[in-house]
């Protein structure tokens, strides 16, 4: 076990490595409206699956878009906490992750489900012979 001083001395460090004032800085100077509307709606998004599942069937036929889901709103979450500390480019890469994540998400749900992979095959069927 971490002795209290060694733990305590670590965690400050660690606290001010994290640039606390900052976010205070970028609240002060941001819209304050915008920037609760971007952190609301990123919240708004980890209720999405309730409004989409009412039923154990309706998870399992969705559930391939729903394992990105989760990952999706911690990567937007964090996008936004990384940039309110300054650190822009890493916030946009953060940024860009989660929406990849989201399309990832989308695509996997589209194709497991049959009705899709038939359209895409009937799709490239139909380019071929034109």
């Amino acid at each position: 076990m971490i002795e209290d001083d060694i733990f305590r001395e670590t965690f400050l460090h660690i606290l001010k490595e994290l640039e606390i004032p900052n976010f205070a800085i970028s609240i002060q100077k941001s819209d304050f409206e915008k920037l609760k509307k971007a952190h609301d709606s990123i919240h708004e998004f980890i209720y999405l699956p309730t409004r989409l599942i009412n039923s154990d069937a309706e998870f399992r036929a969705k559930s391939a878009f729903l394992f990105y889901h989760s990952e999706v709103f911690d990567q937007a979450h964090r996008s936004l906490l990384v940039a309110l500390s300054g650190y822009y480019n890493a916030a946009y890469t953060l940024l860009r992750n989660t929406l990849e994540l989201l399309i990832k998400g989308a695509f996997w749900e589209c194709m497991a489900h049959k009705k899709y992979r038939v359209k895409k095959r009937n799709y490239q069927e139909n380019r071929k012979e034109n």
